[in-house]
């Protein structure tokens, strides 16, 4: 896997998929983050056996490319870590390559990290897929019926 994206795109995202991942866990698997590339965007994947957190960073936003000079694929990624590195660097293009599936390079420009990865076939299968009824509900409708 190989992308550019915005930084703070997938700052976002990364902020939003880690808030499922626990510090401990008894499989080490499910402290990391999972990280995919297809046709569809970047999705992140973070969960802590209970509670499964997916979102999907698309190819563009309002016309504007998030995601750049990329190849599919996906790894296993030290949430903690990513996240802090992604935060703190200043770059406006956050470049991400796995390389050998078990090494990830992240830069963005100036500062250049390579950390330890896992392979994505290493996470266990989660179901993830809406079944049954969905409702849409406004923010104003759910804490009337809440209260």
């Amino acid at each position: 896997m190989r992308l550019k994206i915005n930084r703070e795109a997938f700052l976002k995202g990364l902020n939003i998929a880690t808030k499922a991942i626990g510090l401990k866990s008894p499989l080490p698997v499910m402290t990391q983050l999972k990280v995919t590339l297809d046709e569809k965007g970047l999705d992140l994947i973070g969960s802590n056996n209970d509670l499964a957190i997916k979102t999907t960073i698309p190819f563009m936003i309002d016309n504007k490319a998030i995601i750049t000079d990329y190849e599919f694929g996906g790894a296993l990624l030290n949430s903690k870590i990513v996240t802090e590195i992604v935060r703190r660097v200043e770059g406006e293009t956050i470049s991400l390559e796995i390389v050998d599936g078990t090494i990830v390079e992240i830069g963005d420009g100036k500062s250049s990290f390579k950390l330890n990865a896992m392979r994505v076939e290493e996470y266990p299968e989660l179901d993830l897929e809406v079944d049954g009824v969905v409702i849409n509900l406004s923010s104003k409708v759910f804490s009337k019926m809440v209260e």
